[in-house]
């Protein structure tokens, strides 16, 4: 979710992707965001870009991370004091 996290930032500032980090940081978070490409459009004013299929990854893998959390959380048994 970091990489997520900095692409939105990254690509709201309109940072150079010829730097080799904005490239590595687009690259990683780009993975994460493509099954979420197309469910929303995405804004842009002038070189500002909102990259609303990155902040509908976050949303989701925090979803499932906090499913994912609960589920083992409900299956462990309780220890009785």
């Amino acid at each position: 979710m970091v990489f997520l996290g900095l692409r939105v930032l990254l690509l709201a500032l309109a940072a150079n992707q010829g730097n080799p980090f904005v490239d590595f940081v687009y690259a990683i978070g780009g993975f994460f965001s493509a099954p979420f490409t197309g469910i929303f459009g995405s804004p842009s004013y002038g070189q500002f870009f909102f990259d609303t299929a990155s902040v509908v990854a976050i949303v989701v893998y925090a979803l499932v991370a906090w499913g994912l959390v609960k589920l083992v959380t409900l299956t462990r048994p309780q220890d009785e004091v």
